[in-house]
Formats: structure tokens, C-alpha cells, sequence
């Protein structure tokens, strides 16, 4: 740049390709995938199935991508290959005694390739990796189908970068030492599947074509085009924990079947491990709860499992996808506990050592009592939320339509709001959040809505912390509502989650719901929100929304300054470190919603309410509540179009005929009148169940509408 000329030189270079020094064999090896070798007894040959397995992020109940292993130089597989590898184990030298190459550098992870890998002397050998810029965008290069006897056709998602590294156990191995593979210029990929539904167990069939991509390796040597089976080595997760609010009792869900009959434990010396314990009694040892720091490590919490209680597991739909099982903690549980802590995989202390791998052999492995039948275990550094929702954390208390509330009693001229300041049971409200709800869970259609809740007992200490975010849908992705939980577990739910966060909790189903509205809440009485939380739903929302219709909704927390309260439901352990990397783990909004009975799973629910049209009815005499809860004081509703000023009168009345009281009895102006009756007779005290009538009389009019009085 600064003007210099080059001077011509010439200079003949020369490699020697026999020298044995640093300078030697270029690499032209072609890179290649890893055959599966799952055992020093199996011959050494290229295999028909490949170290690529279906794998997600985080743990989860169905599969989000494809993680490859690859070598740098493609094998021989004949006694000429100066080195053979071993599935979890590592490149070995000697199959007989099973000798490693020079510990501790030959073991899973894979980095080995080049033109000298496996030198005697260290100093000389060098690493393999695929070039970090040959395997941006290629998954267009590759397909995959679920069905062995297909050609693969379908296509990987393309709106997708590949994924540098990969995760699954069978990669970085379980043994006391271990590599990463999320190495840029290294031997793992992943590659993210269109079709997130496929349960963990699935095994693909997958094709690469290089005619239009060039994967190389570092030296620049090409990836050939190849079909490949993949494998099921997937180990068994936590699917979901789910810890209600003020109980003991929590539930967790594993992903796969869980063996809980012939656990398989060996000994470094290769010893069977006799096990005397029944796994329901052992399970309750198999986790420490802790408080992750922002650093990644990590303290014990106050609150851990009974282990004096054995687990039960809970009967559920016949389901090889999923156990679960109901344990019991050492005290009630806070809404503290559900923001700040995670469930920890541990073993118990009579077998907390290092054992032999059941299904690799590889010795000084942790192996955990967590198995599926097969023998994979699960990880002793998998970590979950406490809770990976709120439940009953949060309890809405009744909603109603605003503006006819703002106009229901007359007091003279003056215009009264009956939901002004705070909430009492003298209010005529919906408190029925069912599914079937009757006219006492029914809401007037294209009309504002307010939903008041408030914190549980427990939780309202946390009132000033942290505020509500209401999201409510009228109309639910099909898909994504408690799809995969009802297949897999109880068959009935109809809980979804807002398309918010970039993975679903896919143990209730692989979509979020994108039809949904939200709404953040105000306090009642705006400086104290120990009064509770309330939600205006405006008619720009109400007015999509139909007569006919059912709202489900549920809540999340927020900060005081709006944002999202954060749990993470699957934190990521970095095996390099050692520590918990939350900022490479999954974030999840804390979502609140309700189980109607504690003690039993499958009662998981959302709250909802049903619309109504406003419509009025004949004579001028509308009843917009004929079904009213006396033991809450909810109040009937009856408008009434005077049509000039005149004599009227607004009686309850028996079935027999008998008057009950007298709502409005005299002179009355022209125009619409609202009367309130909230079960009580002259004297103040609340009617018996059953049918009345209020009678309408005034000028050319004579109407009579039914009110049912109902009593918890």
C-alpha cells in the first residue's frame, strides 16, 4: 500500500513426503463418516450404520436435529490403519487389550486427522476438523427419510445455519475424562430437522450429495456423497418437573422408558454390581436440588427430597416414550424455589463412584441408576427447573364486562361502578374457569372484559416483586395443544404456551400457540397489589373474538420494568469448565397455570371463560345473568327500556307466586334502567336454592324472567 515494489524471486520448493519430521506427508485422506463400532468385539469395517444419532436442545421428548460424527482421513478398516476406533471410547491401537493411543489424549471427543494423527511422538501429530466455512448452509446437500426402505426425500430446515458441535452422550462420552465438541474446524455437526414432532427414539436414513457443496476438510480434501443410517443412543431426560405451590408432593416426567428392574452397574473390574435396593426406594437419592450462580457453579438449597419416602410412579397412558413418577420434598414449596433452583442427576452415596460403562465397557464413567432398557443412562450432570411452570401460584377471582358494570346501580343521577376499589363478594361476577361452564362462566361477546386475580397465600409475599402478563386465545393452534402430552400421557389436556421463546416445552407439544393476545396487568387499586393484579381486555381484542367462543388463558410473571421473570428449564453443562452455562442455555418466560387436583397430574388445566351475545329480549325487559351464586352474593341482571316516564315495578317472586322482594317499586323516568338482585329476600337474608321470577310491570308492558339460584 505504501507503494514498494515486489522484487521477482524465484525459489524451487520441495516436500518430501517420507520425511518423518515436522515437515512430511501432505494430507490427502478425503474426510468421511464415523462408522459405528460399539464394541472392541466387532470387526473393524466400515459399518451400516454411522456415529449420527436424532438428538435436541436441551432435553426434550421429540427431536430437533441430526448430530454427525465424521473422520478427518477415511480408514482402510485392514491392519494397515495405524489406529481403530471405538464408539465412546476412542482411537486404540490394540483392539486385544483395548489399549488407548497415548492417554489422556485419545478419547471421545474425535479430534484427530491430518497427514500424521497417530505419530509415536506427540509433538508430531496433528489434529482433524472439517473447515468451519465449508459446512455454513450445506443443509440443502443433505436429506433424510424415517423409513429404511425409502430414498431419502426430505429436506432439512434450511432457514437454519448447521449447528457447530453436537451434544449427545455418545460424542463426548461419560468417563472421567472428557472434550467438548462444539469446536469451530471440528468433527461435529448438527443439522435441524423440518419435522420437530419424531420422538426421541426415531432412526433416520440420511443422504449427502457434494455436487453442489464442497465439505473439507482442513487440508481441503472433499466429503464424498454417501447414505447412512443413523442410530438410537439416546439417553433417557427429564422431560418436565412440575412443583405445585404450598405441597411437598412434586412429579417429574423422564423421556424414554425407564428400567426399573434389572439396573445395570460393573465395576472397574468388571464386576456386576448387585443392586438390593428397589429402584422406587433408590430414585428419591438420585437428585440434589440446587441454586445455580451467575458463574456456573452452584450451592446446595435448604429444600431437597424426603428420601425416607419412596418415588411411586404414576400410571399413565402405556407410553415407551415416557415414565413418571411422584416423590416427596422435605417441606412445602415457594414460588422462591420455582424462580431460583434446579433438580441436579446424582448418585446415591452407597454407589456414588466410577463404574464401567454397561454399554461401552469404557471404565471410570459416571454411571447413573437412571437407565432405559438398553443400558443408556442419563447424564450425572443434567440439571432441570424446579418447576418448569408456576402452578397455583396464581388465582384469578372473577372477571366481568366493564362497561355494563360501570352503569349497573343508579344512586339518583349519579352513575355507580360496583367494581370500584376493592373486591367483595357483593359483586356480580364470572368465577367459573371450567371448561364446561354454565351461565355463571359466561361473558357478554364485543364487549371489555376485566379479569381480576390474585397471588396464592404463599406467593403474595412476592406481590410486590413481580407483576402478571395475561395471554388468552380463543382459538388455539390445533397443534399446539397438549398434542404430544395427550398422545403420550393422559390423553385430556388442553393446556398450549404463547409463541414466545424459541424452543416449545415440547413434552406438551412441538408448536406454540401463534393465536393468542396478551394483556399486562395494573394493581386494583393502583399503589397497593396486595388488593390484587387486573387485566383490561379492550374491544380492539374482545371485538375478534365471538359469541360461542371459548377463552382459555394463563398467566406469566414479569419484572417491574416489563421484562420476562426467566427460569431455564434444561441449563447446559460446560464439560470443559465445569460450570453451567445459562447463557447458552434455553430461556423460558415463567409461565402460572393451575391443577385443579394436586395430588393428580392429568388435572393440569388453563382457566377459560365462554361469550354470550348481548341481545335484547321482548317487552323492552333483558335478564343478563339468570344464574347466580347466592353463597357469593353474584348478582342477577335486568335492564329495562322504560320507554316514557311512568309507574314501574320490578318484583322477585316464588314459584308459587309468593314475593320475595321488590327491586323497584313507584316512579321511574324514560330511558334504560339496570336492577340488580343478589339473592337475598326484604329482610337481608339469602333465599333457598332453586327457581324465581322477576316480574316486570309498567306501561303496556307485563314480562317475567327466570333467575336459579344456585349454593356451594
Amino acid at each position: 500500500m505504501a507503494g514498494n515494489s515486489q522484487t521477482l524471486v524465484k525459489n524451487n520448493l520441495t516436500v518430501d513426503s517420507s520425511e518423518s519430521g515436522v515437515y512430511g506427508n501432505w494430507d490427502i485422506s478425503k474426510p468421511t463418516f464415523a462408522t459405528l463400532r460399539a464394541n472392541f468385539q466387532e470387526e473393524w469395517q466400515e459399518n451400516t450404520y454411522f456415529e449420527a444419532i436424532g438428538n435436541n436442545f436441551g432435553a426434550s421428548s421429540t427431536l430437533d436435529r441430526i448430530e454427525f460424527h465424521f473422520f478427518d482421513n477415511t480408514p482402510n478398516y485392514n491392519t494397515t490403519d495405524p489406529a481403530v476406533w471405538v464408539t465412546e471410547h476412542g482411537w486404540v491401537v490394540n483392539d486385544f487389550t483395548k489399549e488407548q493411543l497415548v492417554l489422556p489424549d485419545s478419547y471421545c471427543a474425535d479430534n484427530f486427522g491430518g497427514s500424521r494423527p497417530f505419530h509415536a511422538q506427540k509433538e508430531f501429530r496433528t489434529t482433524g476438523g472439517l473447515r468451519f466455512s465449508s459446512v455454513q448452509n450445506i443443509s440443502q446437500s443433505f436429506l433424510y427419510t424415517t423409513n429404511d426402505t425409502e430414498e431419502p426425500s426430505i429436506s432439512f430446515n434450511n432457514s437454519m445455519q448447521t449447528v457447530i458441535g453436537a451434544n449427545a452422550k455418545i460424542f463426548t462420552g461419560s468417563s472421567s475424562t472428557r472434550r467438548p465438541t462444539n469446536n469451530y474446524d471440528g468433527l461435529y455437526i448438527s443439522l435441524m430437522l423440518q419435522d420437530t414432532s419424531l420422538n426421541v427414539k426415531t432412526t433416520f436414513l440420511v443422504s449427502y450429495n457434494n455436487q453442489n457443496s464442497y465439505i473439507t476438510d482442513l487440508a481441503g480434501n472433499r466429503l464424498l456423497s454417501k447414505t447412512i443410517h443413523t442410530i438410537d443412543r439416546t439417553s433417557p431426560s427429564i422431560g418436565i418437573i412440575l412443583s405445585p405451590i404450598s405441597q411437598k408432593d412434586f412429579y417429574i416426567v423422564f423421556v424414554k422408558k425407564i428400567n426399573q428392574n434389572t439396573v445395570k452397574l460393573v465395576d472397574n473390574e468388571e464386576n456386576k454390581i448387585e443392586i438390593p435396593e428397589t429402584f422406587l426406594e433408590l430414585l428419591p437419592q438420585c437428585f440434589e436440588i440446587i441454586k445455580i450462580q451467575k458463574d456456573g457453579t452452584y450451592t446446595l438449597s435448604d429444600i431437597q427430597i424426603d428420601t425416607s419416602v419412596y418415588a411411586t410412579e404414576i400410571q399413565l397412558n402405556d407410553s415407551e416414550n415416557f415414565t413418571a413418577f411422584k416423590m416427596t420434598l422435605n417441606r412445602d414449596v415457594t414460588f422462591e424455589d420455582i424462580k431460583s433452583l434446579h433438580f441436579k442427576i446424582k448418585n446415591p452415596q452407597k454407589y456414588d463412584f466410577l463404574m464401567t460403562d454397561p454399554v461401552t465397557n469404557i471404565k471410570d464413567s459416571y454411571v447413573t441408576l437412571i437407565q432405559d432398557k438398553l443400558g443408556n443412562y442419563i447424564d450425572i450432570n443434567q440439571c432441570h427447573a424446579f418447576s418448569d411452570v408456576a402452578i397455583n401460584s396464581v388465582v384469578p377471582l372473577y372477571a366481568y364486562n366493564s362497561a355494563l358494570n360501570e352503569v349497573i346501580e343508579e344512586d339518583g343521577k349519579k352513575k355507580v361502578n360496583i367494581f370500584d376499589g376493592l373486591y367483595n363478594e357483593e359483586h356480580f361476577a364470572v368465577r367459573d374457569w371450567n371448561k364446561d361452564q354454565q351461565n355463571y362462566g359466561t361473558l357478554f361477546s364485543q364487549q371489555e372484559i376485566s379479569i381480576v386475580a390474585d397471588f396464592d397465600s404463599i406467593s403474595k409475599e412476592n406481590a410486590l416483586k413481580n407483576k402478571l402478563k395475561i395471554y388468552l386465545s380463543n382459538s388455539p393452534d390445533e397443534e399446539s395443544v397438549s398434542k404430544a402430552f395427550n398422545e403420550n400421557l393422559c390423553g385430556s389436556l388442553r393446556i398450549w404456551f404463547p409463541n414466545i421463546m424459541e424452543n416449545p416445552i415440547s413434552i406438551f407439544s412441538v408448536n406454540n400457540n401463534q393465536n393468542f393476545q396478551t394483556v399486562s396487568s395494573t394493581f386494583v387499586n393502583n399503589n397497593n397489589c396486595a388488593d390484587g393484579l387486573k387485566f383490561l381486555l379492550p374491544l380492539e381484542m374482545t371485538n375478534q373474538w365471538s359469541a360461542q367462543d371459548q377463552v382459555s388463558f394463563l398467566f406469566s410473571y414479569v419484572n417491574n420494568d416489563n421484562s420476562d421473570l426467566i427460569i431455564y428449564p434444561s441449563p447446559i453443562f460446560d464439560i470443559d469448565k465445569k460450570v453451567y452455562d445459562l447463557q447458552k442455555s434455553a430461556k423460558f418466560p415463567l409461565f402460572a397455570i393451575r391443577m385443579e387436583n394436586p395430588q393428580d397430574i392429568t388435572t393440569l388445566d388453563l382457566w377459560s371463560f365462554r361469550l354470550k351475545n348481548l341481545t335484547e329480549q321482548r317487552g323492552g325487559v333483558s335478564i343478563l345473568n339468570n344464574v347466580i351464586n347466592a353463597t357469593y352474593g353474584e348478582k342477577a341482571v335486568v335492564k329495562v327500556n322504560v320507554p316514557q316516564d311512568s309507574n314501574v315495578d320490578v318484583i322477585v317472586m316464588t314459584l308459587d307466586g309468593n314475593i320475595v322482594t321488590y327491586l323497584q317499586h313507584g316512579a321511574i323516568s324514560s330511558g334504560e334502567h339496570y336492577f340488580t338482585w343478589n339473592g337475598t329476600n326484604m329482610s337481608g337474608t339469602k333465599v333457598a336454592r332453586g327457581l324465581y321470577f322477576v316480574r316486570v310491570i309498567g306501561p303496556n308492558f307485563d314480562e317475567t324472567r327466570k333467575v336459579m339460584v344456585v349454593k356451594d
